[in-house]
C-alpha cells in the first residue's frame, strides 16, 4: 500500500476483516528481558499499516522461537496515533530534503535513534547520523555514483 499524502509504503503481514496483523518472532532470552510488550516501535509500525489500510484494529503477534508460544496484543488506532505518525513521517521527509552540512549537525541523541535501529536500517551506509566519526559520506556516496 502507498499513501500519497505521507509518501509512505507498507506491507502488513495480514489483514482479516477489520484487523491488521503483524507477526514477530521473539527469542526466549528477549522475552525474559523485555520490560514491556509489545515494543513501542512495533506498535508504531502497526499503526502505520492501520492508517494506510484505514483500519481501526490491529494485532501484534509474538511467536516465541523455541516453544512456539504465542503472545497477542491488540492495538486500537486513535487520532493521537495518526497525529504522531504524520509528525514522524513529516520529520523524516523534511530531514531527507536537507543538505549534508545540515544533516551532519544531527546526532542519534537529538533524533532519539537507538543503535539497534541503525543496525537494521537500509540507509545506514549513507547516513550522516549513523556515520559520526566513522565512514566518510562522500567516500560512501562516490562508490554508488561510479
Amino acid at each position: 500500500m502507498y499513501d500519497h499524502e505521507l509518501k509512505i509504503v507498507g506491507h502488513p503481514d495480514g489483514v482479516i476483516d477489520n484487523t491488521v496483523s503483524e507477526f514477530k518472532t521473539i527469542s526466549p532470552w528477549t522475552l525474559k528481558k523485555a520490560e514491556v510488550l509489545p515494543y513501542p516501535h512495533h506498535i508504531f509500525q502497526l499503526t502505520g499499516y492501520m492508517y494506510l489500510l484505514r483500519k481501526e484494529k490491529g494485532l501484534i503477534v509474538y511467536i516465541e522461537k523455541s516453544t512456539g508460544e504465542i503472545y497477542e496484543y491488540p492495538v486500537q488506532l486513535t487520532d493521537e496515533d495518526i497525529k504522531i505518525l504524520k509528525a514522524k513521517v513529516n520529520l523524516i521527509y523534511t530531514l531527507s530534503q536537507q543538505d549534508m552540512e545540515t544533516l551532519n549537525l544531527l546526532d542519534k541523541e537529538t533524533l532519539d535513534v537507538k543503535e539497534w535501529q541503525c543496525k537494521y536500517c537500509f540507509y545506514k551506509h549513507c547516513c550522516p547520523v549513523n556515520n559520526k566519526g566513522g565512514v566518510s559520506i562522500e567516500h560512501e556516496n562516490s562508490a554508488y555514483s561510479s
